[in-house]
């Protein structure tokens, strides 16, 4: 099976399209971000990869149906992400993250 690194770049690559398979994930990640974002939330180059990795969750979890809370944390959204898919969450992080690169349109 394939490793959390492989199943996050080959996400990414499909929805940034065009990557150069030598770009950095973190590139991929801040660009397929900012493109998503875009008019939802801030995404000024000052704002860290984590906020924008947590905002993207939040906004394909409510895109979804989902609600998401103020006290949910990151590991609870990958959680209700992975819900949002039809999947059964489990309570791991890199699960939940596996399973939803697996599974994400």
């Amino acid at each position: 099976m394939k490793n959390l690194t492989q199943l996050e770049r080959e996400y990414f690559v499909r929805k940034v399209g065009g990557a150069l398979p030598t770009e950095p994930l973190e590139n991929l990640k801040r660009r397929y971000f900012v493109s998503f974002l875009a008019g939802s939330y801030p995404v000024s180059s000052s704002v860290s990869i984590g906020e924008l990795e947590s905002n993207w969750l939040i906004k394909v979890i409510v895109d979804a149906g989902g609600t998401v809370n103020d006290e949910d944390d990151y590991s609870a959204l990958w959680k209700i992400a992975v819900v949002e898919l039809g999947k059964t969450p489990s309570k791991y992080l890199a699960d939940n993250q596996k399973i939803f690169f697996l599974h994400a349109p």
